[in-house]
C-alpha cells in the first residue's frame, strides 16, 4: 500500500475514533469539561514541548561539538514539531499519544526506530568534490572540509549580463 494511501486511511480512523471518544466523554462528564481538558492538554503540552525544544537544541548543539552527527536528536526535534500537532488537536487519543512520546527514553527509542528504518532510503550528498582549502594562516593546502577555523562571510549579488 502508498504512504498517501495508507496515511490517508490512518487519518480517517484516527479522526473517527477522537470524535467518537470526545462525544462520549462529553456526554458522561458534560461539554465544558471535555473543552476544558482539550484546552489544558493544549497548554500543558505546549509547555513541556518548549521546554524539551530548547533541551534538544542544546544537544544538538553539543553533539556538533564533538563532531558527532546529531542523527537522533534532529529526528527527535522533528518528532516534538508533530507531538506539537498531536496536543494542539483536540482529542485525547491523540494527547495520550503525544505525552507518551513526550518521555524522552521513549521519543529517543522511537526517533532511533526511525533512523534505522529509512537509513537505507537516505543519501548524503556532500558539494565539497575535490575542492582543496587554504588556509591563510598556515599557507598548507588541507583536505575537503577541513578549515583552520577561519569563517569567510561575503555578500553575493546577481550581474545582470546587460550592463
Amino acid at each position: 500500500m502508498r504512504f498517501v494511501t495508507s496515511f490517508f486511511i490512518t487519518v480517517v480512523i484516527l479522526s473517527s475514533a477522537e470524535l467518537f471518544l470526545l462525544v462520549e466523554v462529553a456526554a458522561k462528564f458534560g461539554f465544558m469539561l471535555t473543552f476544558m481538558l482539550c484546552v489544558f492538554t493544549g497548554i500543558a503540552g505546549g509547555a513541556v514541548i518548549r521546554s524539551q525544544g530548547i533541551d534538544t537544541l542544546r544537544n544538538i548543539n553539543r553533539s556538533i561539538a564533538q563532531g558527532m552527527v546529531p542523527a537522533t536528536e534532529i529526528v527527535s526535534g522533528l518528532m516534538l514539531i508533530i507531538l506539537g500537532a498531536f496536543l494542539m488537536v483536540p482529542g485525547f487519543i491523540t494527547d495520550i499519544l503525544g505525552f507518551i512520546l513526550l518521555i524522552r527514553p521513549v521519543r529517543n527509542l522511537a526517533a532511533s526506530y526511525l533512523i534505522y528504518k529509512f537509513k537505507g532510503h537516505v543519501k548524503i550528498f556532500s558539494n565539497a568534490g575535490s575542492a582543496e582549502f587554504q588556509s591563510e594562516s598556515s599557507g598548507i593546502n588541507e583536505a575537503p572540509g577541513q578549515v583552520d577555523g577561519n569563517v569567510i562571510d561575503a555578500d553575493f549579488r546577481e550581474i545582470d549580463p546587460s550592463d
